[in-house]
């Protein structure tokens, strides 16, 4: 009889990951589509099944509630001045502050969810296994995808085939897309042109785009979970996890993002650290090769074509501070410093950041122009974004309070070094804290489920979730 919970629990990251990739038109608003319509016969389930049950849950829920109270109090009265300031024709003020609280605190049963969900999936060992297992498969499936596309894309984009002569190849791409991919399946499959959902050769800088959403994914859950998997014991897992943290930086390279380069040297810094501490001469030999492809690469920059280099020329020509991804970090930390303990309140940063002088002396470029129009900015810079919206204090303890996550899996690992629960979580969440700090310095969105799902997970196991506590998890081995 196959266990419906392990099997979930292998499907989690390839739901997740599926959802974030084809359901381009749906705010994924912690996941409260796809994957909260499986998730939710599940959890159905273990409550019938007395695996999971409402009043330990209402129990676990129950110190968060204060927090929660604070945060729409202070976001209450954040989103009131901001109302009084900007009016919206026809409607109250009160009114526009009760629309955004109400989108805000519409989001907490649905984290709460979610937090419940990684309790039950972490509190198996099998479906503890399965995560990260299913995990790889997802990375194996996406590196499939992204290298039939980049046969494309290089090879149209960089002269070395007419698009005449890869027509069948497009239509069979075009086909897969369908299935894939939504936003092509009405459409003309032109990489070339349009740019690809995975990797794209036009686009550079200044858009939240294809290439980098694929690099946020790749930097802040597969580097993360490689790393995890050499914190085991097994050989054939430490392995793979080498390996994995490889292909992310090669394809999060060949997406020729800024945000992909960036989260690469992130990457290849945290390898080349845990290269050092287990074998100091391989860490010799990785930087050593670090150092030729960074020569390389400078010397490789004047043959890229001129289409693909937008972002270099303009650093070549000293036009970096009229970039719209630095001109909004810009306008949205001047934002951050007039309102530092409130913040401006959720969702109303655009118009404190298009009033601003800056940004009217930098609408020369062409988006900057188009976004003051239009009246809403896009998420360039999230870290800047949040400290905007929700002042410094709030940004402030929560990243205090990942710092404490961290913390307390390292004792708990240390009071159980034979968990391989432990141990790879131990492993896992140091790496994925630089990469969603570097990653939030760029464009993400912490409500995608592949940067959600890893907190929850990594905060079950903190609380308990296995055996209620690390001595529960002695004896698990290399099993992970």
């Amino acid at each position: 009889m196959i266990r419906l919970l392990p099997l979930f629990a292998f499907a989690l990251v390839p739901i997740a990951l599926w959802q974030r990739w084809i359901f381009t038109f749906i705010p994924n608003y912690h996941m409260q589509h796809l994957l909260f319509y499986v998730a939710l016969p599940v959890l159905c389930w273990a409550w019938a099944s007395g695996s999971w049950n409402p009043r330990r849950a209402w129990r676990r829920m129950l110190p968060l509630l204060p927090v929660a109270a604070l945060i729409l109090a202070v976001q209450g009265v954040a989103a009131w001045n901001s109302a009084l300031r900007f009016p919206v024709e026809g409607v109250p003020a009160w009114r526009a502050v009760a629309v955004s609280l109400v989108k805000l605190g519409m989001q907490m049963p649905f984290i709460a969810f979610f937090m419940e969900l990684c309790h039950l999936l972490m509190g198996d060992s099998a479906s503890r296994r399965n995560v990260v297992r299913g995990g790889v498969a997802g990375f194996v499936a996406l590196c499939a995808l992204c290298a039939l596309q980049g046969v494309y894309a290089y090879g149209v984009g960089f002269g070395l085939v007419g698009p005449d002569k890869m027509a069948g190849y497009a239509q069979f791409l075009r086909g897969l897309a369908a299935v894939f991919e939504a936003r092509w399946g009405d459409a003309v499959y032109d990489f070339y042109s349009n740019g690809s959902y995975a990797l794209t050769i036009l686009r550079i800088n200044g858009t939240f785009e294809e290439a980098s959403a694929l690099a946020v994914m790749l930097g802040v859950l597969f580097v993360p979970l490689g790393f995890g998997l050499t914190g085991l014991a097994d050989g054939a897992a430490r392995r793979v996890g080498y390996g994995l943290v490889a292909g992310s930086c090669l394809f999060m390279v060949l997406a020729l993002t800024s945000t992909g380069l960036v989260l690469v040297l992130a990457a290849v810094a945290l390898l080349a650290r845990a290269a050092f501490r287990r074998y100091p001469r391989a860490g010799v030999a990785l930087l050593g090769l670090v150092i030729v492809c960074a020569s390389w690469a400078a010397l490789a920059v004047d043959h890229i074509p001129d289409h693909a280099r937008p972002f270099i020329n303009r650093l070549k020509t000293g036009e970096i501070e009229h970039l719209p991804r630095y001109v909004l970090a810009r306008e949205l930390l001047g934002t951050a410093r007039e309102h530092p303990l409130v913040g401006v309140g959720r969702g109303w940063s655009s118009p404190h950041v298009l009033e601003r002088e800056g940004y009217h002396a930098a609408m020369g470029d062409y988006e900057l122009a188009c976004w003051a129009v239009r009246g809403r900015l896009p998420i360039l810079s999230a870290l800047p974004e949040l400290l905007a919206e929700y002042g410094f204090p709030v940004v402030l303890a929560a990243a205090f309070g990942l710092y404490c996550l961290w913390r307390r899996l390292r004792r708990l690992h240390a009071l159980a070094p034979d968990s391989a629960a432990l141990s790879f979580a131990s492993a896992f969440c140091g790496p994925w804290l630089v990469m969603l700090l570097v990653a939030s310095l760029g464009s993400f969105d912490i409500r995608n489920p592949l940067i959600a799902l890893p907190f929850y997970c990594l905060l079950a196991l903190a609380r308990g979730a296995a055996d209620d506590g690390a001595a529960g998890m002695r004896g698990e081995g290399a099993a992970a």
